[in-house]
C-alpha cells in the first residue's frame, strides 16, 4: 500500500465533487468519506459527523456557487460552511483545505484563509495543486522522493517486469500535460500500431499504473497513476 490515509470531501449539490473523488481515488490510491457514502437510516447527523471526523485525517471542502442569497450573490451550501468549521477545528487549517469555485462568494470567518480556487464547474483542473497539497502534509509519498520500501513492496507482489519499449511508453505519460492522452496520439508519437498499443496500455491499467478517463462524446484518455510513477521513480526514469 502506498498510504493509508482516508481523505473527508465536503459538498453541496454540485456534482463536481466527483472529479475531486476519481482523482483521489484512481489516480492517487487514497481511501476517501463523504457524507452520504453510506446508508445513515437509524443515524443522527451529529453522529455520522462524528464518525467521519474519527476516521479522517485530511478533509477538502468543495464551496460551489449554489445558494443565492438577497444581495445576488451565490455562496456555498450551509452544510459545506459547517463542515468547513468541523474538520478546520478538528485537523487545523493545513490539513483541511478549502476548494472554492468561481462566483462562490466567501464567507466572513475564511476571509484571507488560504484556498485553492477552480473555474465554475472544473474541479479537475486544479488536480495537480491538490496533489501538492497532499505531498505536502505527507498525505502522499512525494515524486522525487527515494520510495525502495514502497516500491520493493509493490515489485515483490506484483512481479512488475517491464519491456524496454513499455518503460519508454510509460515513462512519456510523465511528460504529457494534464487532462491525459488518447490512443491514436500514442501510436502517432511512438510509431506503433493501434492494436499493439492497446495491449500495452491494457497491461498497464491492469497493473495500476495508468488510469483511464471515459467519456461517452470524446475518446478514451490516459493518464499516470501514484503505481506508475513509484516505478518510474524506482527506475530513474523520470
Amino acid at each position: 500500500m502506498l498510504n493509508i490515509s482516508k481523505v473527508f470531501i465536503g459538498h453541496g449539490h454540485s456534482n463536481v465533487w466527483k472529479d475531486l473523488k476519481d482523482f483521489l481515488s484512481d489516480r492517487l490510491s487514497l481511501e476517501w468519506e463523504e457524507f452520504n457514502r453510506e446508508a445513515t437510516a437509524g443515524k443522527s447527523t451529529k453522529e455520522r459527523l462524528e464518525e467521519m471526523l474519527n476516521e479522517c485525517d485530511f478533509a477538502f471542502l468543495v464551496m460551489t456557487a449554489e445558494d443565492e442569497h438577497g444581495d445576488g450573490k451565490k455562496h456555498a451550501r450551509l452544510n459545506v460552511v459547517h463542515e468547513i468549521g468541523l474538520f478546520q477545528g478538528k485537523l487545523g487549517f493545513k490539513k483541511a483545505i478549502i476548494l472554492m469555485e468561481e462566483e462562490c462568494e466567501e464567507f466572513s470567518n475564511i476571509t484571507g484563509i488560504s484556498q485553492i480556487r477552480f473555474p465554475k464547474g472544473k474541479l479537475s483542473s486544479i488536480s495537480e495543486d491538490i496533489r501538492k497539497v497532499l505531498e505536502r502534509e505527507d498525505v502522499i509519498v512525494k515524486e522525487n522522493k527515494k520510495l525502495e520500501d514502497l516500491s520493493s513492496e509493490q515489485n515483490q507482489e506484483n512481479k512488475v517486469n517491464l519491456d524496454e519499449t513499455e518503460e519508454r511508453i510509460l515513462a512519456f505519460f510523465s511528460k504529457i500535460d494534464q487532462g491525459g492522452i488518447e490512443l491514436e496520439q500514442l501510436t502517432r508519437h511512438f510509431g506503433i500500431q493501434s492494436q499493439k498499443m492497446q495491449y500495452y496500455l491494457d497491461r498497464f491499467f491492469d497493473m495500476e499504473f495508468i488510469y483511464a478517463n471515459h467519456n461517452t462524446f470524446i475518446p478514451t484518455k490516459y493518464e499516470l497513476c501514484q503505481k506508475g510513477r513509484v516505478y518510474l521513480v524506482k527506475n530513474n526514469l523520470m
